[in-house]
């Protein structure tokens, strides 16, 4: 299913009311590029790395941090999301996703941390210190389900060296794929969250994957790209698979 562009891009007051409102949704947090002249009201700022924030059946996700504590803590007072989430979600060990990690754990001693299976030992301990519980999870076993039909799929190498986590949760007519960067490729990363549901969109960063080929062997017919991703380009103009790109303040209503 295409989702509809237009629904998208908030205005500044309906961003501002949004996140305690009822249903599920998504915001960008931290992004790359500048969010565009619609929201320059905001604020908000730009930088290397990722972030969003999930409010999914009343429970409100973190995923990924971006690497600058100001950023991070600024986009999300500038998106009037409270600095105070359930669960919080790295993908990777690499500084632009994990970067603000303490600016969050400061203020979320209630949060439960999933980190992938390989995560520096002496930050994990650091971090049992600070919240509530920390898990770290291999792909080998499964993806895990925290909440019904949300699921973090644990660390998988892929392709590279870098081993990386993603999400995959079911939305009102899609199934949608949070990645970081994408280090694994696709490929294993497809083939690991369809243990748990079959995904039908993907938002994040995708380096440097552009085997469109391979793309039009899935299910994905919607792409939210940014951060990494190296060939933004080639996903542009693609039979029956719509692409945008996003910023900060980029939502979505799941």
């Amino acid at each position: 299913m295409l989702l509809d562009e237009n629904k998208m891009l908030l205005d500044e007051n309906e961003i501002l009311e949004k996140w305690d409102s009822e249903g599920n949704h998504l915001f960008v947090v931290y992004e790359n590029s500048e969010a565009p002249k619609e929201l320059q009201k905001l604020n908000l700022l730009s930088g290397w790395g990722f972030s969003a924030a999930i409010k999914y059946n009343n429970k409100k996700i973190l995923f990924d941090c971006g690497w600058s504590n100001s950023i991070e803590c600024n986009n999300l007072h500038a998106l009037n999301i409270p600095n105070k989430f359930d669960y919080i979600i790295i993908t990777h060990m690499h500084w632009d996703h994990m970067g603000a990690l303490s600016a969050i754990v400061d203020e979320n001693p209630d949060a439960v941390i999933y980190l992938p299976v390989d995560f520096s030992d002496h930050l994990t301990k650091e971090l049992e210190k600070q919240v509530k519980k920390v898990y770290r999870l291999s792909g080998k076993e499964g993806p895990v389900e925290i909440l019904d039909k949300f699921y973090v799929t644990g660390d998988i190498k892929g392709f590279g060296s870098v081993g990386e986590q993603a999400v995959i949760f079911k939305a009102n007519n899609f199934n949608l794929l949070i990645v970081g960067c994408m280090h694994p490729s696709l490929k294993p990363l497809y083939r690991l969250a369809s243990k748990a549901l079959i995904p039908t969109a993907i938002i994040g960063g995708v380096h440097g994957f552009k085997d469109v080929d391979y793309l039009y062997k899935t299910k994905i017919k919607n792409l939210f790209l940014g951060h990494c991703t190296a060939h933004l380009e080639l996903f542009q103009d693609l039979d029956g698979i719509q692409s945008q790109n996003i910023f900060p303040g980029f939502f979505l209503e799941l």
